[in-house]
């Protein structure tokens, strides 16, 4: 009863991770037709490379129009004279933050033909993967034992090595203890 119950759970796992690839591809693809979806302002902006990024279009910033006056002043130009005194320019308005020039060229994306035949290839293997559990539930099992002995095995490994540090910290810090204070050292020879 466990063993089904655990392969429901694997074939459900598979399952997901297949629809999540599928999902991934059709966007990808862009309903495979070829053409790439348009990009949305807010969403993707290209630079002048031709490179995606995450990053909106910077927008020119313009003072709104109820602070302009006929004469270029603004109205808040009191408050200005008032902090920065009648003769003192404004300070300058900051410059917008750019990103940083890349140190070497950066590498292309991947053709969309690669991506969509690396992404039918995994899927058809999970696929696969998905139907022999279903034919045979002992494979579950056997999954299941393979994986708890990689694990079993890497934390050995990890308690080895735990236990490899702390005798050497343990030692030297003894060692650098005796360096420290070699009048004690002596004192201890002696008796």
């Amino acid at each position: 009863m466990a063993d089904k119950q655990y392969a429901q759970t694997i074939q459900q796992a598979l399952d997901a991770e297949i629809a999540s690839l599928v999902a991934q591809q059709q966007p990808a693809s862009g309903g495979r037709s070829g053409a790439p979806p348009p990009p949305a302002a807010e969403e993707v902006v290209t630079d002048q490379s031709g490179y995606y990024q995450d990053r909106p279009a910077p927008q020119p910033i313009t003072p709104p129009a109820s602070q302009a006056a006929p004469g270029g002043s603004a109205p808040n130009e009191k408050a200005r004279k008032e902090a920065y005194g009648s003769t003192a320019a404004p300070p300058p308005p900051p410059a917008p933050a750019r990103a940083p020039a890349p140190a070497s060229v950066a590498a292309p994306l991947p053709s969309t033909h690669t991506t969509l035949a690396n992404l039918d290839q995994r899927i058809v293997r999970l696929m696969q993967v998905r139907d022999w559990i279903q034919e045979d539930g002992d494979i579950a099992r056997l999954i299941d034992t393979v994986i708890g002995k990689q694990v079993q095995s890497s934390e050995r490994r990890q308690a080895r090595l735990a236990v490899a540090l702390n005798v050497i910290f343990l030692v030297a810090g003894w060692a650098l203890s005796l360096v420290a204070s070699p009048g004690l050292f002596s004192h201890l020879l002696a008796k």
